[in-house]
């Protein structure tokens, strides 16, 4: 059976089928966002708090664009937002192993065992999260501990609650890289910057490669349930 090929179109081109006017396929584009304490993540808030899409718009960033992931109200840094749904949720998903670090302020007395669950995995409320990558950055005796956290899940306010279960106060948390993007000095708090996608998508391309390897390996990205 014989198939016809249709032409390359346009990007800027405009296609009637029918009556019916379909635009040109939106570009895909990432930008990194410095996020502000306070700022949400969310189109629009009840209670007037200032959202992260009002900051991209005041920024100049074209509409459309979807959050990777999320930070919590008063979680600062790091965050990307794109065009393409599809390469969101490749970024999103802890099956990729995309790596996320992040800077943690936290009041409490740090020790080996501390340090160890959060290395080796720590069970909150029936779920085992994966071990992390720990660095201790600055330890001011028993009163104030910087750490530097690399992980590869993003559950909802996992970090906190993870510090909280092992008597860790958090007072600062701060995302400084995901995946390849990584805060440079020129990305202030409230600044948008573009990101490089081809970059991207072949890092991400590495990601899922060694997610896939470790898996078939018997090792694990991901936490799970426990009985």
């Amino acid at each position: 059976e014989d198939v016809t090929l249709a032409p390359k179109v346009p990007h800027d081109a405009v296609i009637h089928v029918g009556s019916a006017r379909i635009g040109a396929a939106k570009p895909k584009l990432v930008v990194a966002y410095n996020k502000r304490r306070g700022e949400l993540v969310a189109n629009f808030d009840e209670r007037s708090r200032r959202t992260v899409f009002e900051a991209l718009d005041e920024a100049g960033v074209v509409g459309g664009m979807k959050a990777v992931g999320r930070l919590d109200f008063n979680t600062e840094g790091l965050m990307l937002f794109t065009t393409c749904g599809r390469l969101a949720r490749r970024l999103e998903l802890p099956a990729t192993g995309v790596p996320r670090t992040y800077r943690v302020r936290v009041h409490g007395r740090i020790t080996r065992e501390k340090l160890r669950a959060l290395r080796t995995g720590t069970v909150v409320d029936g779920f085992k999260h994966a071990g992390m990558d720990v660095v201790v950055e600055r330890n001011n005796g028993a009163k104030i501990t910087w750490l530097r956290l690399t992980c590869r899940e993003g559950k909802n306010r996992m970090i906190r609650k993870i510090c909280e279960t092992l008597h860790l106060d958090v007072t600062r948390l701060v995302r400084t890289s995901y995946g390849p993007v990584q805060i440079v000095k020129e990305l202030r708090p409230g600044d948008v910057m573009a990101v490089d996608v081809g970059v991207l998508e072949g890092e991400l391309e590495k990601y899922e490669a060694a997610a896939a390897a470790a898996r078939s390996e018997g090792g694990r990205y991901l936490g799970k349930k426990v009985k």
